[in-house]
This record gives structure tokens, C-alpha cells and sequence, in this order.
């Protein structure tokens, strides 16, 4: 079965299957149960695919929804030989898909990260626009203000990820700076993303 899905996610009209069935189904539940380790196969797979195929979309979209789908791991004990009980014992026992795709090489890959950055800021200022057109927003009078408002938060988002995927902390620190003097994000702001970024 993972052979012949393998061979499916070598078409990209089938990763977005795969995102898109995703998604409905984060919509109803998230833990997967049983079926974790097949699952995190089949995502492993699908990032193969993606570094193939530099498909920096299909990548991106995986990487949201690693961190969406967990299963329940074997409840923590307390002192008292006891199983934790509560919201703080259940949320204890959770294992996260992204855990166990975190080594996957393609979180490695700077080339990954700044073209998924671009992406989202381009999705973000089409949402925008969208809804400028639609009439649900005002039209912003100072667009460039709004958009070094997008790149600084999808900047701060990026580097949180890259910390969570295992990239060093000096990498992504490179990667800030270096984005900074691409997009002109003034020093001050600079100085809050790498502050940030050395607390994750």
C-alpha cells in the first residue's frame, strides 16, 4: 500500500488531494489514533516528493498541518502510580505528527524556507485584497505600512517554525537578517524577531 501511494504522490495534482483531504478532516478530528505510524510514512513520502519536485507549496501545506494531527500516547503516571487526569494530563499525552517528521531533510533546506516565506506573504496580501474587493475591509491608505506589517509577522511565524523543525537557532538567525535586508524591515523590528527568535 505505501508502494502504490508512493507512486501516487509522485503527481502533484495528488499531494493536493492529500492537503485537501487533510484539511477536511482537521476540521472534524485530530487525533489519529492507530493509524499515526502509517500516516507519518505516507507524510514522509509526500516531502520526498516535494524536495524532488521543489514543490515548496505542497511542503508548506504539510508542515501547517503537522502540527494539527496527533495521537494520544500512553497516559503519564504520577507519584502516586495514578494516571494524570484533567486538561493538563491529556494535553501531556499528546505526540504531534510533527514530532516525528521534524528530521525530514527538507526543514534543512533554506531554499525551502525563503520560498515559503515569499508564499505566504503573497497569499496574505491576495486575502487582503480579496476582501478589499469584496468590501469586507477598507482600503488601506498606506499599503507599504501594511505590508511590512505582513512581512514582519510572517517573518516571526517562519522563524518559530524553523526553530520547532530543528533548524539551529544560528541558522535561523541568519535567515532573519538576511530577509530583513531583502524586504528593508527597519533594525528595530529586526532586533524584535531575532530577540524572539533566541527565546523559542
Amino acid at each position: 500500500q505505501i508502494a502504490e501511494m508512493e507512486m501516487l504522490l509522485e503527481q502533484e495534482i495528488n499531494r493536493k488531494r492529500v492537503i485537501r483531504l487533510m484539511n477536511l478532516q482537521r476540521s472534524k478530528r485530530q487525533d489519529i489514533g492507530p493509524g499515526f505510524a502509517t500516516v507519518v510514512k505516507v507524510v514522509n513520502s509526500f516531502l520526498d516528493k516535494c524536495v524532488q519536485q521543489n514543490d515548496v507549496k505542497g511542503g508548506k501545506m504539510m508542515m501547517i498541518m503537522s502540527e494539527t494531527f496527533f495521537r494520544f500516547k500512553h497516559p503519564p503516571k504520577s507519584d502516586n502510580n495514578k494516571s494524570e487526569v484533567g486538561p493538563k494530563g491529556r494535553e501531556n499525552r499528546r505526540e504531534y505528527l510533527q514530532e516525528s517528521i521534524k528530521h525530514h531533510r527538507i526543514w534543512q533546506n533554506l531554499h525551502f524556507w525563503e520560498e515559503a516565506f515569499f508564499l505566504s506573504v503573497r497569499e496574505e496580501v491576495v486575502k487582503h485584497l480579496k476582501q478589499v474587493q469584496e468590501g469586507n475591509v477598507s482600503k488601506e491608505t498606506n499599503f507599504g505600512g501594511f505590508y511590512r506589517n505582513i512581512l514582519f509577522g510572517q517573518l516571526g511565524s517562519y522563524a518559530l517554525n524553523m526553530r520547532n523543525f530543528g533548524v539551529t537557532l544560528d541558522v535561523t538567525l541568519s535567515f532573519i537578517r538576511k530577509l530583513c535586508v531583502v524586504n528593508r524591515i527597519g533594525e528595530e523590528k529586526r532586533k524584535m524577531l531575532i530577540k524572539n527568535a533566541k527565546m523559542i
